[in-house]
């Protein structure tokens, strides 16, 4: 399960065609915190710089549930090319 959600996640990260802004909270960040959350699961996102449709990073995201953070990345870099 744990590994199908980083799949997707990653699946929509290199799907937005978008830049980032500068600040932890821009646009983008809020998209995908709000895209990946739901009933029951919290998706935070801090540091994210980049452009989705080449190079992007991110400092910290973390998903939790109920229980707790389940999964957190430190330093991801999502190096993409189409």
């Amino acid at each position: 399960m744990k590994r199908l959600a980083l799949c997707l996640i990653l699946s929509l990260l290199a799907a937005l065609p978008l830049r980032a802004q500068d600040d932890d909270q821009g646009f983008l960040t809020r998209l995908i915190q709000d895209q990946l959350s739901d009933t029951g699961r919290a998706v935070n996102i801090t540091g994210f710089r980049g452009a989705l449709s080449s190079n992007a990073t991110m400092d910290r995201m973390t998903i939790a549930d109920d229980d707790g953070v389940w999964l957190e990345l430190t330093g991801a870099v999502l190096d993409w090319n189409r």
